[in-house]
């Protein structure tokens, strides 16, 4: 294997790297899509759960503070 890559002219040697490299770059461009759609579904998969219960606790909060807040007024004027 090596006797044959003395063989060959500087150019091809260098063909054959670039080559190399140009597929590697293709290899990782499309590792990397795919990684990045993924995250991108479990992003979206995160926001469409935790965005229902965070709604649902600001509801509570909202509620809350209005049971607290309408007895307190109701105190006050017949005070």
């Amino acid at each position: 294997m090596l006797t044959r890559m003395r063989d060959l002219k500087v150019s091809s040697k260098l063909f054959a790297g670039f080559g190399v490299v140009c597929v590697l770059l293709v290899t990782l461009i499309v590792l990397g899509s795919t990684r990045l759609a993924a995250a991108q579904a479990n992003l979206d998969d995160l926001y469409s759960s935790s965005m229902a219960s965070v709604s649902a606790v600001d509801d509570v909060k909202v509620n809350f503070l209005q049971m607290w807040s309408v007895p307190a007024l109701m105190d006050t004027g017949s005070s």
